[in-house]
């Protein structure tokens, strides 16, 4: 799932990048992206349920939710005012490799947990995307 949310971030942000000279209005950015993002994610699930369907079925609604909604749409925001290609490539890979490095740490964390039931449904899926965001959140604060 990991290297799938890799992928993906790295699709979006380089469409995105290229398009950043169309003339697309400030009201309509956010649109645009939008659309990008939900396109690229039902392009990459349409492959994964053609190809690897089994990866698909345990995927499930992560992907589109998780990642789409949350991670992409305040990145690629930033995207259309860049116009260093050096720049753009360094964000896109810090943020994409962050992406995966969340989500070996989520999936080691399923696999410890695994003898609590919640934890191996789709709700405990986000309660330990938030108690991981919490963590980081206290380190920040306490360190900061």
């Amino acid at each position: 799932m990991g290297s799938i949310a890799f992928m993906l971030i790295l699709a979006t942000f380089f469409i995105i990048y290229f398009s950043r000279k169309l003339v697309i209005l400030p009201q309509q950015r956010l649109v645009f992206i939008l659309i990008i993002s939900v396109t690229s994610v039902l392009i990459m699930k349409m492959l994964l349920d053609a190809e690897a369907y089994s990866l698909a079925d345990s995927i499930g609604l992560f992907l589109p939710l998780l990642l789409m909604n949350s991670l992409i749409l305040f990145t690629n925001e930033s995207i259309l005012s860049m116009t260093d290609l050096r720049s753009v490539l360094n964000r896109i890979f810090k943020v994409a490799l962050a992406a995966l490095l969340f989500f070996i740490m989520l999936g080691l964390l399923r696999e410890l947990l695994n003898d609590v039931s919640i934890f191996t449904s789709s709700a405990g899926f986000f309660f330990l995307s938030g108690f991981i965001f919490a963590a980081i959140n206290f380190f920040n604060r306490k360190f900061a």
